[in-house]
């Protein structure tokens, strides 16, 4: 008898998302990306900040998935800390 003992390893996955408002629907926009470590998402979050500065952005998301676990880890502390650095706000 052949037993199947699968050794897949449930890796964590961060989701963050940067978002800016516009004039309308046409000019409104976020991008969204996933790491592999808390500490490159906030790198990346970072990145995304400054990158669309002149659009004014904000954090708009920061979750954590490890197989069918998920979880927003974005409270109001880190975000406003993060679009401060950024944004002045």
């Amino acid at each position: 008898m052949i037993q199947n003992k699968s050794k897949y390893k449930q890796h964590d996955i961060y989701y963050f998302t940067v978002a800016w408002n516009g004039y309308n629907e046409e000019t409104e926009g976020s991008v969204t990306y996933t790491r592999g470590t808390l500490e490159e998402a906030l790198e990346g979050i970072r990145h995304y900040l400054k990158h669309y500065k002149a659009r004014s952005p904000y954090v708009a998301g920061l979750s954590l998935e490890r197989g069918d676990f998920s979880q927003n880890i974005l409270n109001n502390t880190l975000k406003n800390k993060l679009e401060k650095e950024y944004n002045g706000k």
